[in-house]
């Protein structure tokens, strides 16, 4: 499984997540990191997919943009409260297992 995990919200700084990702896997390889638009394939379950890779990870890098507090789903509910499989969810499953999370 993969040691890195990179989180972003999708709309909010997806280019800087793909260029991350693009330099962790030179640096550590390919099958180290995990970047849900590129690892979990077309047709798969993405929650169990993400929530397994949160767990597994040992690094969870959060890539947040300035549109990351703001998003809204499509009924206009702001989602940080709204989706439990969200960043605010993926960061709640990441330190209940005991691993650390920080902003950078």
């Amino acid at each position: 499984m993969p040691a890195i995990f990179i989180n972003y919200r999708n709309g909010d700084e997806e280019a800087t997540a793909t260029a991350i990702d693009q330099e962790l896997r030179r640096r550590f390889g390919r099958d180290q990191v995990f970047r849900a638009s590129r690892s979990i394939p077309p047709g798969e379950d993405y929650v169990p997919a993400l929530l397994t890779a949160v767990r597994d990870s040992e690094v969870l890098l959060a890539v947040v943009g300035s549109r990351w507090l703001t998003a809204v789903d499509e009924q206009g509910r702001n989602r940080l409260e709204t989706r439990p499989t969200g960043s605010v969810g993926r960061f709640w499953r990441r330190s209940s297992t005991g691993c650390g999370s920080s902003p950078s």
